[in-house]
């Protein structure tokens, strides 16, 4: 394990970071097999308590950006996207958050809104 993998390791045992540590985590080890259900295995246990919570809230674009826009450099989407939908079903708040998220990019790579015809790769991971 290097020194940046050490570190970010360490950091999941201070609460006020642990969601950040268990994220930066997931996007440098993004594209090992594994990676992706470790980290959301951790997640989801955090997640029980309201100040993680919150933090995942916080986080909630970042773990958008991850399902919606690298999802080939994530060989484990689903996970993330059932880790995404078990906070939402928790959190209304967060539901919609995530909603308005997935929405504005939705609309933002619309082919016909687009003269160059959007991002068909993302409308479609968007309409899935």
């Amino acid at each position: 394990m290097t020194g940046s993998q050490e570190k970010i390791q360490a950091d999941t045992s201070h609460p006020e970071n642990a969601v950040e540590a268990l994220l930066l985590r997931l996007w440098h080890r993004r594209s090992e097999p594994g990676a992706a259900t470790e980290v959301t295995e951790e997640l989801l246990t955090m997640t029980r308590s309201a100040p993680n919570l919150d933090q995942v809230e916080f986080h909630l674009p970042q773990f958008a950006h991850l399902v919606i826009h690298i999802a080939e450099d994530v060989p484990e989407t689903a996970v993330l996207e059932r880790f995404i939908l078990a906070v939402c079903q928790v959190s209304t708040h967060i539901a919609l958050q995530y909603f308005w998220i997935v929405y504005a990019v939705l609309e933002e790579n619309n082919p016909k809104h687009k003269s160059d015809g959007g991002a068909a790769r993302v409308y479609r991971r968007c309409a899935e």
